[in-house]
């Protein structure tokens, strides 16, 4: 059994030394990589086959998960930086390996930055990319400019193409919004669910999370089911795992 989890945030650089992130620690990939890990070393604790591996994919800040140090050899870290990064690291984990289940929790960054630019005049002129001249990004920008600007262009949508990879492959995936209600949350959840062919879209709500409760909702074609914090997801992710082996 092969399984691919994505945790934490991306870095879109700005220049050598600036990028644009976000806020994803990767502790919920992390929790759940501890899950899996901690059931086979239950299952098979004397003689687990080397055939359970598990690729992480993160960035290097993102949490690491904490495991026993007999199961070292069933899980793989692979660091990654910005959006790039991470479409080669599932492209090169789909030429070697047969993958089970995909679990995308990575927050991608949905913009990355094609061009800094300044003013090639300043005054009443409306800043426009015609009325600027590009800024040189390949060191670190001089901070002499009182304004800056960046142009920023969309990045792929990993999640999108996760199942023209991995065909075979069950596959979780989340979707995070802020302050909305609980049927436009799973109504949205279920969109996706259609879109990505996930099995299983992961639901939660900034706003909640922020409260200090990790209230989500696993939503899949024809349900809803409420998780409370991030331990429960990883053990309904595991369970649905398990449930799909015995198919």
């Amino acid at each position: 059994m092969n399984i691919v989890i994505t945790a934490g945030g991306t870095e879109e650089p700005i220049d050598s030394v600036r990028k644009i992130t976000n806020m994803s620690t990767g502790k919920l990939g992390a929790i759940i990589a501890e899950e899996f890990l901690n059931e086979w070393d239950k299952e098979n604790w004397q003689d687990l086959s080397n055939d359970n591996m598990i690729y992480y994919i993160c960035n290097k800040k993102s949490v690491i998960p904490q495991y026993p140090a007999h199961m070292k050899d069933h899980i793989t870290i692979i660091e990654t930086t910005d959006t790039d990064s991470v479409q080669n690291a599932i492209q090169d984990i789909s030429l070697k390996e047969t993958i089970s289940m995909f679990i995308h929790s990575m927050a991608i960054s949905d913009y990355c930055v094609q061009g800094a630019y300044k003013q090639e005049i300043y005054g009443d002129a409306f800043p426009t990319i015609s009325n600027m001249i590009p800024i040189d990004t390949s060191s670190k920008m001089k901070s002499d400019n009182d304004e800056i600007f960046l142009k920023l262009v969309k990045t792929p949508k990993i999640i999108d193409g996760i199942k023209n990879i991995f065909q075979n492959a069950s596959l979780i995936s989340f979707k995070l919004m802020n302050d909305v209600t609980e049927e436009e949350l799973i109504q949205t959840a279920r969109n996706q669910v259609k879109r990505t062919k996930s099995d299983v879209v992961i639901a939660n709500d900034l706003k909640i999370i922020k409260e200090g409760t990790h209230k989500s909702f696993a939503v899949s074609e024809n349900s809803e089911i409420l998780l409370n914090g991030k331990q429960e997801i990883a053990e309904y992710i595991v369970k649905f795992n398990r449930t799909l082996s015995k198919i």
